[in-house]
Parts: structure tokens; sequence; C-alpha cells
């Protein structure tokens, strides 16, 4: 991921049953935290509204449901406790200042006392070099990619590259590159030996979660992994999210090409209610995405071309913002200067549209042909173009 990016992900972590099981009945965690440079500031970022002075804590597992929780910061430093059912990847983060984005660091939560030091760097919005400790699952997760990365070899080519770009040895980029891909196969073969030899781990169940699959296939080849766990682990409320997630996306898959749209309605940028079923005749592009989505920020100008392109061709468009704060949806459409239909129940990811179409991430679309039915899903950057260029090129002109 690229360090521009908000996100600083630390990976999930590696344990055994023991570790990671059900935790023990009245345990509890104390989380201690010293980032150097880290300020709090109010503000709304990333469809949260963050109150100055505070950090937050969330992806807290407790009582079988994610929670968050808070905690005052002063001078970088701050205090959680409290218990989880089990161990589950956590995220502190805050808003840090003026940017739209919050800084967050991701970390293994379990009961036990837990200390978390490093320093924010404003340039990078991120916090560097972050030491974890108190943790023994997240110690075992460290030391097993970093026997992975030693083994296959790309520790070393890794270092190699850095000196062959410092260099601008062109020769030795190349063949670092190709040594870097039989490394990773090597890598890769190290953690499917792990994987299949050790179904009390947690971690392979959290890979399992990392992923699911778009395709029936892949679904049901989910499903036989699950089966491999051990008891205890395939009744953990991570494998229960697994089996939900599994379920959503099956429902998922019959929402696309061939099924008919579901209608919805939703107030605009006036208040007055739009319905989808008020573009029957006509090709529409129903397109979900949020003010604080920077894949949807950095898409609208390609949609934006689009429309421009197709609109007089017959083409429409219907904009579900999954904002939760007006000011911040409004501000955006007039940034990106999006001319067609912007409409919000500014429910955040409870829009009831989005729900409707099961939208799991954004930027999302659905094209609709005149008779309501969905044609293509997924249509960005030259994919969006090439799909309208099929349609109006062969004289699909709906009634305007």
């Amino acid at each position: 991921m690229n360090s521009n990016r908000l996100f600083f992900f630390l990976g999930f972590i590696l344990f055994s049953l023991t570790a990671s099981g059900q935790q023990v009945k009245n345990a509890k965690y104390t989380l201690t935290g010293n980032i150097e440079g880290l300020v709090s500031k109010a503000g709304y970022a990333k469809g949260k509204n963050f109150t100055a002075g505070y950090v937050y804590l969330s992806g807290i597992v407790r009582n079988g449901a994610y929670t968050t929780d808070s905690a005052k910061l002063t001078d970088g430093r701050f205090i959680f406790t409290g218990n989880v059912d089990e161990p589950s990847m956590a995220y502190i983060f805050c808003k840090p200042g003026e940017r739209n984005s919050p800084v967050v660091l991701m970390m293994f939560l379990e009961n036990s006392n837990i200390s978390v030091t490093g320093k924010y760097s404003p340039d990078e919005n991120s916090v560097k070099d972050p030491q974890i400790k108190g943790s023994a699952v997240q110690d075992e997760y460290a030391g097993l990619f970093e026997n992975a990365n030693n083994i296959s070899g790309r520790t070393e080519i890794r270092r190699q590259y850095e000196v062959a770009m410092k260099k601008n040895d062109t020769a030795k980029l190349a063949a670092l590159g190709k040594e870097g891909t039989a490394a990773m196969e090597k890598y890769t073969d190290y953690m499917r030996e792990y994987t299949s030899t050790h179904p009390a781990s947690f971690v392979n169940l959290y890979l399992l979660s990392d992923y699911i699959p778009r395709e029936e296939s892949g679904l049901t080849e989910l499903e036989n992994e699950l089966k491999k766990f051990d008891k205890q682990l395939q009744s953990s409320f991570l494998a229960k999210n697994i089996i939900s997630a599994i379920a959503d996306q099956r429902k998922r898959l019959q929402i696309g090409p061939g099924i008919q749209a579901i209608d919805f309605s939703q107030p605009g940028v006036d208040g007055k209610i739009v319905k989808l079923s008020d573009y029957a005749g006509k090709y529409v592009l129903l397109d979900f995405w949020a003010s604080w989505c920077g894949p949807c920020r950095a898409e609208n100008p390609n949609v934006l071309k689009a429309y421009n392109t197709f609109n007089k061709k017959g083409l429409e468009i219907l904009s579900v913002s999954l904002d939760e704060n007006r000011a911040a949806w409004l501000k955006a459409v007039k940034a990106d200067k999006l001319p067609w239909l912007q409409v919000s129940d500014l429910k955040g990811w409870k829009n009831e549209a989005g729900s409707k179409y099961m939208i799991q991430s954004i930027p999302e679309n659905f094209l609709i042909d005149p008779n309501g039915k969905i044609v293509a899903k997924g249509l960005r950057g030259e994919q969006l173009h090439k799909e309208l260029e099929k349609i109006f090129h062969r004289g699909d002109i709906t009634s305007r």
C-alpha cells in the first residue's frame, strides 16, 4: 500500500489455539500508547466525526459483536482498558490535523498488558516504526513472516533492490525482478505449508476472512477450507463472520447482469424524493460513492467524462452518496462539478439503497437498461467508456 495512504498495516497475527481460543473469563487488557508528535483534532473524515483530544480503538470483539472505544489523548499518550472475547485485529485512529484522512495503526488486541510506541509522521500521516509489546500473538506473527521472508530470500532481494534503485542500475533491477518472482513462489509455498499443517491457527482463519471470493466456485472452496479447522475455531466469532460473508456474497451474486434492478427512493440535494424508477425507459448508471472515499473522488472525473460524452445520446446518471455529513457531501459534489442528480439518506454504510444493492465497497456502479435490467456492474476507467460505446454505437438510444 502506498505510504501516502492513511492506513499503516502491520498485518495479522499468527498464533496457536492455546493462545488464540476463547479468552480466559474475566481477563482484561490494558493498552498503553505513547506516539510522539500525535495530536487529535476535531472534524469530519472518512465518514466519521472526530472529537478533539481523543483517540479511538475499533475492532474490539466483545459480547459477540464489534465495538469501538475512545480515550483521552495527552501529549501523544493514551490508555485503553477492557476485555475481548477472542483476539482480534484492532485499529487505533484519530484525526491528527486538517487532513481529510485519519491516521490509523493496526495491531492485534488480546487480553494482556500491551504497549504501543512510535513517532507520528505528518508528511506520511502514519506512525513510523511502531513497537508493540506485550502481545504474544504479535510476537509469533512477526517471527513467522520474518522467517518466510528470510528463507525465501525476499529480505535480501529487497535490500539489494534499494541499493540498485539509488544507483539507477537497470540491469541489476531487471535481474532482481526475476529473482523476486522466484522468491515470491518460495514465500507462498512456505506460508501454504504452514497453514495446511496448523488447523488450530487463528491467523489461518483470518487469512480466509481477508479475501471473500466473488464467484460461486471460490465460495464453495472457502467453505471446504473452513471445515478443516479445529472445532473451537469453527465456532469462533471470526468463523461466524466468514460464514455470514459467504452468504452475503451469494446474495450479491444475484444482483448483477440480467437481473431486474431494485427500485428505491431517496432525497436529493434539494430534499425532493428521487426514485430509480423515475429513469424507466432510459439507460442509467447507478453510482455509489462518498465524499470521504479517495478512490471515488479519483474516479469522478472519469464518470464526468462519460456523462459529457454519452448524456446527449441517452445516458443518465444517478449517484447515491454513503455520506453522513450533508455539508461534506454537498461540498464534494460542487468541487467535483457533478451535474447529474445526487441523492443520499445520510446514513453512511447503512444507506438503504446501498443495503438493497449489498454495497460492500465503493466506488461501485450498475448500468441499467431502459427495461430496468442490470446489464453491467463495476465499470471503472476505460472499461466504463468501452461499455457505453458498445451500447450507444449500436444505436440503443433511449427516449429522452
